[in-house]
């Protein structure tokens, strides 16, 4: 575990002073919140040594209003936010059960685990002695260390200190000065403290405490937070502000701070659904005056969202699960929805019937609809529409009908309809579409067909086959694809990677004409359905796995002109027992060409031919034809 993260700054501040900056100053990488990535994680507590003993953190001051309810509710309200985080991807989270779980002894061996491997804690007198350790050796005695240091920096100083920095630590000083100077007193403390309450409750369901033990060791924490902070919004932003810190996240930056967003999600989302008043209930304040509550959340705003700061927003996501129908809207408070933000509906399985994207949205990023297999009916993109992230309806396993891409759009890209086996029928491509890339349409096993506008200048389409504008290029077939006996069009140049892979509707023969001068990777991999294939003369190259897995194909006739075949090339092409060449033998040549083909596989040749040997050739049975 590391200890005294930032410190040696001082040393570091002389040596630069001495160096001008020459050397290159960056701090410790933070342990990994384990907690964010997974349930039943938490962060490793510092190790400093403290008291031994319940309820024994410096400064606490028994208050006779901490009833055994009050202790509970304040123990909701500070737990509540990783409960809701972690119970994105395990149900047994659960923001209303004190301790976050249901007290069993599966979840007792559950605790007992997250505390060994990310405490250090695997008895009662380790955990105690963690929990009063935090109220004054957390990391906020860190934080405050290295804020003391950056906020020492002369605006120069800092803007030097950047330009040298390296990795996160580039925004991490500037990050540093901002909390400090943003927070004050208060430093990052309800970090520290809110895991003082975590820790007690977990204690009590792995069984190393009684309740009433819980409740003694999370009094110092409440007392606390609630003489330091002046509301839930206080409290829970500095806690957030206090993880970002500790776990180097960048909150400007989306991908950076995902489980930081999570988090930060997760508590708006906690203030909208109508129960969670219950959790954050404002009388457990000192200055709390009945009536001047802040407002309560209208619970139809059932969508989180960013301003923008232009007069519009970016739909975030779900402030509450919802079940049926996704009804989109057009504005929020007041602000135009110009975009669907990243993994807003991500897995959101219980969204059905069909999903119309509203006009004026613009923008649908990366992972937006990722996993959300409910959805039964049509996708209906709008006009307008100018950039579809990665993987943004990848998973969608349930959208029918056939699929329509809007003019406008430039950029198909890589995944975005990935396994939406259930669309169905013709792809249209408009004119806009420069650029489709890899895995755009992969396993979408039901459409059959593209279909691109004649005035598309890079593209075009013929026979339901996606080729470049001047169809020297087969760039990509549709896997629901059905042909029996299929030639590729003569004139074809080249055949790109993935091509043809997984259309397994194409039955028969395929032949392939003289004009190909290469067959790239996986152009006809997994292609279960066809039996033979003829590749004519004038084909010189195929790329190493070419025709892999084609477990159909039973004859393989190569011309005169084949002087390459890549490794794998026909690799487990079960059914495959004749390879009938033309010309000499292949100079260059793998032996995993024909690997795991079938057990009577032999190769036959032309005896007019040279370099063939027989009975066997480069480990293959091989005789004249």
């Amino acid at each position: 575990m590391k200890k005294g993260i930032y410190r040696g700054f001082a040393y570091c501040l002389i040596l630069l002073l001495i160096v001008g900056f020459a050397g290159c100053v960056q701090a410790p990488a933070p342990q990994e919140d384990a907690a964010a990535s997974g349930p039943g994680t938490m962060p490793e507590a510092e190790s400093e040594a403290a008291p031994n003993g319940v309820g024994a953190a410096d400064g606490y001051v028994y208050n006779p209003e901490l009833t055994e309810d009050r202790i509970v509710a304040w123990a909701l309200g500070c737990s509540a936010i990783l409960a809701t985080s972690n119970g994105k991807t395990d149900d047994r989270w659960d923001p209303y059960q004190f301790g976050m779980l249901e007290k069993n002894e599966d979840n007792a061996t559950l605790i007992q685990r997250v505390l060994s491997n990310d405490w250090d804690i695997s008895n009662r007198d380790e955990l105690i002695s963690t929990i009063n350790s935090l109220a004054e050796n957390g990391q906020n005695k860190d934080f405050v260390e290295a804020y003391r240091w950056v906020a020492s920096l002369s605006d120069a100083d800092m803007q030097k200190l950047i330009e040298m920095s390296k990795g996160i630590d580039v925004y991490m000083w500037p990050q540093t000065k901002r909390i400090g100077d943003k927070w004050g007193d208060k430093q990052i403390k309800a970090w520290d403290w809110f895991r003082m309450v975590h820790l007690a409750g977990w204690g009590y369901v792995a069984g190393y405490l009684e309740r009433d033990e819980a409740y003694d060791l999370m009094k110092p924490a409440i007392e606390l937070i609630r003489g330091t902070f002046s509301s839930w919004d206080d409290a829970n932003e500095n806690y957030l502000d206090g993880y970002a810190w500790w776990s180097r996240s960048n909150p400007d930056d989306p991908y950076n701070s995902y489980t930081y967003q999570v988090r930060k999600k997760a508590y708006a989302d906690l203030k909208a659904y109508p129960p969670s008043i219950n959790i954050f209930d404002p009388i457990l304040w000192p200055d709390y005056v009945p009536g001047a509550q802040e407002e309560e959340p209208d619970y139809n705003k059932v969508f989180s969202y960013d301003d923008n700061g232009d007069g519009t927003c970016t739909i975030t996501g779900l402030r509450w699960e919802i079940e049926g129908a996704l009804n989109l809207p057009t504005e929020i408070d007041g602000l135009k929805v110009t975009a669907i933000g990243y993994s807003a509906f991500k897995d959101e399985t219980g969204l059905t019937g069909n999903l119309t994207i509203p006009k004026g949205v613009s923008d649908i990023e990366r992972m937006a609809f990722s996993g959300c297999t409910g959805f039964t009916g049509g996708l209906i993109i709008p006009e307008g529409m100018e950039t579809i992230g990665q993987s943004a309806f990848s998973g969608c396993t349930g959208f029918t009908g056939g699929l329509s891409i809007p003019e406008g759009m430039e950029t198909i890209q890589e995944r975005t309809f990935y396994g939406c086996s259930g669309l169905m029928g013709q792809i249209d491509i408009p004119a806009s579409v420069t650029n489709i890339e890899y895995m755009a349409f992969g396993a979408c096993t039901g459409l059959n067909a593209f279909a691109v506008s004649g005035q598309n200048l890079s593209y075009s389409s013929s026979d339901g086959i996606l080729f470049n504008k001047d169809g020297s290029t087969l760039i990509l077939a549709p896997e629901g694809l059905q042909k029996n006996n299929f030639q590729v069009p003569e004139g074809v140049k080249l055949i790109s990677a993935f091509a043809f892979s997984n259309c397994v509707g194409i039955t028969g023969t395929i032949t392939i004409p003289g004009s190909v001068g290469e067959i790239k990777v996986d152009a006809f991999s997994g292609c279960t359905g066809f039996s033979e294939l003829n590749i004519l003369n004038g084909v010189t190259f195929l790329n190493k796995d070419s025709f892999v897995g084609c477990s159909s194909l039973k004859k393989v006739t190569m011309p005169e002109s084949m002087t390459n075949l890549g490794s794998g090339v026909f690799a487990n092409c079960s059914s495959l027992s004749v390879a009938e060449f033309q010309g000499d033998a292949i100079n260059d040549f793998s032996k995993s060409v024909f690997l795991k083909c079938a057990d009577d596989f032999k190769i036959l040749y032309n005896p007019a031919k040279t370099g063939w040997s027989t009975p066997e050739w480069n480990g293959y049975p091989c005789y004249p034809k």
